[in-house]
Parts: C-alpha cells; structure tokens; sequence
C-alpha cells in the first residue's frame, strides 16, 4: 500500500505573524496522535530554520512521532535563504514567512522518498481518522480545490476576496 509524507515548515517568531509555531505545533502533533497509523507514514519532515532546529527537535521528540519525524534545516532545503533575501508577502497582513513556506513546501519534495506528500502548516488540527488511501487512489493523490463560493462560506466578504486573489492564476 501507498504511504503518506507529511511536511511541515515551523519558525519560532520574527516572521510578522503573532506567536511562535511551537505551540501550534504541538497542537497538530496532539491532533494527529490516534488519527493515523503510523505505518501509513512513510516520514515525517519538519523544516524549520537553523537557529530554531534544537528547540523544535526537543519538541518533537516527545510527540507519537517521534520516531518517523526528521527535523531538517530549512538552509538544506532553500540554501538560497541563507542570505535572508526579501520574501515579504502582505497578505493577510505583512509577513516573512509566507513565500518562504511555499518553497520550502516544494523543494522537500527532494528529500522525501515517496510519491506522496501533504504539506501542512503549524496551525492544523486534524479532527477525523484517516489513512494513505484516503488520499491517495490508484496510485494518484486525490486534490482539493477550492473556490471563491468556499472562501465566502468561510470569511467575510473582503477576506474571501483577498483569499481568492491570492490563489487565482495571474498572466505576467
């Protein structure tokens, strides 16, 4: 049977968004317990950057997955952040970490052995049980798309806007 990777870029502050992503984190970890098999897991990847790995090792050594879970530096994925370039984004308000998670969401894709891989972020809370083939069927991983009629569901309405902007293909 498929296996099911999961990625997860965490940064403790400094990125314009309130609060560090440990307690979030831990939150997510919490969640997840009991809700997947651990042998529907093919690894667990934590990303976060350099200054921040031995806090969010320690962190996620405690958890149930401990053992599938490699926390790596967001440097070996991105060498280009290194040198801290300009990867402001303003949305929903100004923030560092944004663009800079959509990279290092795709350049893990290297480090992983399988075929499939959810990327998540720190303040997911998984709330039903699941397993690999749940999300992945024949062989392909099944997508979720989302519309401007579920972000209006969802948000109000300039936030529905604002989120439908940001996602929708733009011609440069």
């Amino acid at each position: 049977s498929e296996k099911l990777s999961f990625v997860l870029p965490v940064a403790l502050g400094h990125t314009g968004r309130p609060g560090s992503d440990l307690e979030r984190m831990k939150l997510l970890f919490d969640s997840l317990s009991g809700r997947i098999d651990k042998h529907d897991v093919g690894a667990f990847l934590v990303i976060t950057r350099p200054q921040d790995l031995e806090v969010v090792s320690s962190c996620i050594s405690s958890t149930d997955f401990g053992d599938v879970t490699s926390v790596i530096s967001e440097n070996s994925i991105c060498p280009e952040l290194a040198s801290d370039p300009d990867t402001f984004h303003e949305f929903p308000t100004r923030n560092k970490g944004w663009y800079r998670q959509q990279l290092l969401k795709l350049g893990a894709a290297r480090h992983l052995t399988g075929d499939f891989y959810m990327t998540l972020d720190s303040d997911v809370v998984f709330t039903q049980p699941f397993c690999a083939r749940d999300l992945i069927s024949n062989g392909r991983s099944i997508v979720n798309t989302q519309t401007h009629s579920d972000f209006k569901r969802l948000f109000t309405d300039q936030m529905a806007d604002d989120s439908t902007s940001v996602r929708m293909w733009r011609d440069l």
